[in-house]
């Protein structure tokens, strides 16, 4: 904890005309949450498969995990990824 890493959202096929707009979040019941941020959406620019975000976190005592889920579309396509900080 108590630096930045960066993030990235692929998906299968290049993004439509005017971007896809991703959603991110995290489980706010892990013991990680409190000390990662990152935006609540990343936009993958038009025929791009992919896009970058920055993860901030906070410095923390003791080992501690968050699961952060990227989604779209109204049938809720989702994908996951477990973000795990450890002490300095």
């Amino acid at each position: 904890g108590g630096a930045s890493t960066t993030g990235r959202v692929d998906i299968d096929r290049p993004a439509p005309a005017g971007g896809l707009v991703i959603d991110l979040s995290k489980d706010p019941n892990a013991t990680g949450s409190p000390y990662v941020n990152f935006p609540a959406t990343v936009t993958i620019p038009a025929g791009q498969r992919s896009k970058n975000f920055t993860i901030t976190t906070s410095a923390v005592s003791r080992t501690v995990a968050t699961q952060i889920t990227a989604s779209f579309g109204q049938r809720a396509q989702t994908a996951s990824a477990v973000l795990t900080l450890n002490p300095q």
